[in-house]
């Protein structure tokens, strides 16, 4: 049955299209949506993208770390600096 406003088929760019990554990042970006505040599934990611020769790697393990940290970490600030080069 056809309900209005909701379509089976997908329109518009896949989660890894938005990205700017591969469609075989696809099932690791499922995995993180799947578990928004857990970093194993995004560390996992920047381990395959720096197989697949993507600089994003650096990143995502630059996020992960400072998001562990409280914001008067004094590591905090050097993180932050160093996410915004990598952006």
């Amino acid at each position: 049955a056809h309900m209005s406003g909701f379509s089976t088929s997908s329109s518009g760019p896949s989660r890894a299209q938005v990205h700017g990554l591969p469609a075989a990042a696809e099932p690791f970006l499922a995995e993180i949506a799947a578990a928004p505040f857990a970093d194993a599934p995004r560390l996992i990611l920047a381990d395959w993208l720096e197989e697949q020769g993507y600089p994003r790697a650096d990143l995502i393990r630059t996020q992960c770390e400072r998001s562990r940290l409280d914001d008067d970490d004094p590591q905090a600030e050097a993180l932050a600096d160093r996410e915004a080069d990598l952006w």
